[in-house]
């Protein structure tokens, strides 16, 4: 699970919060020392420092215990051993049972984000994805909790002095007018490339801001990846929440499904989203703050890994022009909020040009 998924766990964890009143111990799922030793948790692994879910007040870490060698053999084994007999997913259920028993007694709410459990993928092969029904990913864990989302919103809590950081980044590589944040890649962990749109039309995007003279671009992501022409690139050169940061300031953010998209709805920056076919936006996107540019064609959701047997028609599909209508209808929204709702809190809103 990357940092996308932390971020849909941010929202479940704010219902749960929400919906009891206590905060929520994330844990990863024991081992057998954990239980022979009395922990509900990993105890050799903690979730404190996680970008994500740091300095959230929704939340609790149980204690770091170091382990010797020999427990953490005695882990691995015993992790084998459930698996070859086919019992992984038995320990699991187990484990939410008796955290949720836990929780009614002691007031102790855990929540073991690794367990598969709560998985949104009914199915999973090495060349697809079967997708659990029920709504949105939120709304499937939050199901198994038996608590309902009152709506979407990932959360990220930050300092004063990372509030201060993103500013003097932001001098430092020459990001000091009105600008659009851009993520044009895809992160391929999963998906291979099945989730991007084509990189000579995020150039034509780039293109055709600078032509209206109105924004900067900064482009943001994972290091070591193409960089677009005209854009300031800080891909790899910031750290994510700083990066979050610097997209929070943003008139808008573009980009494609992925841990950023999740950012910016934690953020709550304006957003266009280019979506592809592995899932439909109803299961993933968030339809009531974003906008979503995408083509229901016959053959999503897909679920697909790799290998697209029809050259990727939901993307490829999507033109430039197309995506830039949608991106001018977000930016004439944000700019006639009343200034004081603006971004930024500017005194004066100019409207952009047609881009």
């Amino acid at each position: 699970m990357g940092l996308g998924g932390h971020l849909l766990w941010s929202s479940v964890f704010r219902a749960l919060n929400e919906t009891t009143g206590r905060p929520v111990k994330v844990a990863h799922a024991p081992g057998l020392s954990d239980l022979v030793a009395g922990r509900l948790y990993q105890g050799s692994h903690s979730l404190a420092n996680d970008p994500v879910f740091q300095h959230n007040p929704r939340l609790e870490f149980p204690r770091h215990c170091l382990k010797q060698p020999w427990q953490i053999q005695l882990d691995r084994g015993f992790a084998a051993t459930l698996r070859r007999c086919g019992l992984w997913g038995t320990f699991e259920r187990v484990i939410f049972a008796l955290s949720r028993a836990r929780s009614s007694t002691t007031g102790q709410q855990y929540a073991h984000i690794d367990l598969r459990l709560h998985s949104y993928a009914k199915r999973e092969t090495p060349g697809r994805f079967e997708w659990k029904p029920g709504g949105h990913i939120i709304d499937i864990i939050l199901k198994r909790y038996g608590v309902r989302a009152v709506d979407h919103q990932c959360e990220i809590f930050f300092t004063d002095e990372e509030m201060a950081a993103s500013a003097e980044a932001c001098r430092t590589h020459g990001v000091l007018a009105d600008y659009i944040v851009i993520e044009p890649h895809s992160r391929e962990t999963w998906f291979s490339d099945l989730r991007a749109w084509p990189f000579d039309r995020w150039q034509e995007i780039v293109d055709r801001i600078q032509a209206a003279g109105r924004f900067q671009v900064v482009q943001i992501g994972e290091g070591g990846r193409r960089a677009l022409h005209g854009a300031i690139d800080l891909s790899g050169r910031i750290p994510f929440r700083i990066a979050a940061l610097i997209m929070k300031r943003a008139r808008l953010f573009l980009g494609l499904e992925g841990g950023l998209m999740h950012a910016a709805n934690a953020v709550g920056v304006p957003s266009v989203i280019v979506w592809g076919g592995t899932t439909l936006p109803e299961f993933a996107a968030y339809l009531e703050k974003h906008r979503v540019v995408c083509h229901y064609v016959d053959c999503a959701p897909c679920g697909l890994r790799r290998d697209c047997p029809y050259d990727k028609k939901c993307l490829t599909s999507i033109q430039v022009d197309e995506v830039l209508s949608v991106v001018n209808e977000a930016l004439e929204a944000a700019f006639s909020l009343p200034s004081a709702h603006v971004q930024g809190n500017r005194d004066r809103v100019t409207m952009p040009r047609t881009l």
